[in-house]
């Protein structure tokens, strides 16, 4: 197997993972109808990552790749503590650390060396943070530091610390969302969607697992709008961009032509408003763009 055709397995690991277990094998038959050789490969891999517990929320292959690059103490470029491991991802991991300069809690996210040039990666961070500075808003994640650590030869960032649950987790967890709680969390989805669109930021990756959910002392919750690594601007047409995202959440027309428009954002929430008070998704992943418009 080839990088080019590792990467396109990585992409289908990952995106069958993000849907529910029922829906997966629908939607990597819908994503390689021709190449069985790729689908056995690709379903060995998710049996690999539902059969072994380091494997969860995780890339199969890049936790084939390498074990997480820091441990509890490390210091990162002489600046932030790593207090311990929070999650792992198709890109790298997210760990929890204290700012030792600024003497507060961060999240730490790694992006793995083995996948692309450090400085292709710096490049694609800082235009991610320059997208997200334009946003100011208690309910998106706010992006602090792009950083790279040349002893492990490793670009990260560091960004708000939400000590929560994904609402996708929640969700998997209670069950439908009592309406009340289901009104507050779409109400500030909203508000921060709201919030990056009048920057003219399109977030192209909209999903339950991207959406924090956030206690606070008075008992309700913050939800927040995490991640936005694949974000993009009003007037994009990048060819590459089609069918870039997940699937469950995608608008169809995502699935056919370049760019995005708040539009599709918008068709995104509502999928996650639909998940949030029924805990399921109103498309299989498998179901043709064409059938989902109608």
């Amino acid at each position: 197997m080839d990088s080019i055709q590792r990467e396109l397995a990585q992409k289908l690991v990952d995106g069958a993972l993000a849907t529910r277990p029922q829906e997966r094998l629908a939607y990597l038959k819908n994503a390689c109808p021709t190449d069985s050789r790729l689908l056995e490969y690709v379903l060995r891999m998710i049996a690999s990552a539902e059969n072994h517990p380091t494997f969860l929320e995780t890339s199969a292959l890049s936790q084939l790749l390498s074990y997480p690059l820091f441990e509890p103490g490390n210091l990162v470029e002489g600046r932030f503590q790593i207090v311990r491991l929070v999650g792992q991802g198709g890109m790298g991991e997210v760990y929890e650390a204290q700012d030792t300069e600024l003497d507060e809690r961060v999240a730490l996210k790694t992006i793995r060396r083995l996948l692309s040039g450090v400085d292709e990666i710096a490049m694609s961070l800082r235009r991610e943070i320059q997208l997200v500075h334009r946003i100011a808003h208690p309910n998106v994640c706010k992006i602090h530091y792009l950083g790279v650590d040349r002893s492990e030869d490793v670009v990260y960032l560091t960004m708000d610390f939400l000590d929560g649950e994904t609402l996708f987790d929640r969700v998997e967890r209670t069950g439908p969302l009592p309406p009340e709680q289901a009104l507050a969390s779409a109400r500030q989805i909203a508000a921060g969607l709201d919030a990056a669109h009048q920057e003219g930021i399109i977030h192209r990756d909209l999903k339950s697992r991207n959406i924090m959910l956030v206690p606070r002392i008075d008992g309700t919750t913050r939800a927040v709008i995490m991640d936005f690594g694949l974000a993009g601007t009003h007037n994009e047409e990048d060819p590459e961009t089609i069918g870039f995202g997940t699937p469950a959440y995608m608008a169809p027309e995502r699935m056919r032509e370049p760019g995005a428009r708040p539009a599709t954002d918008i068709y995104s929430f509502g999928v996650i408003l639909y998940e949030m008070v029924t805990a399921r998704m109103p498309f299989d992943s498998g179901t043709p763009p064409d059938q989902r418009t109608q």
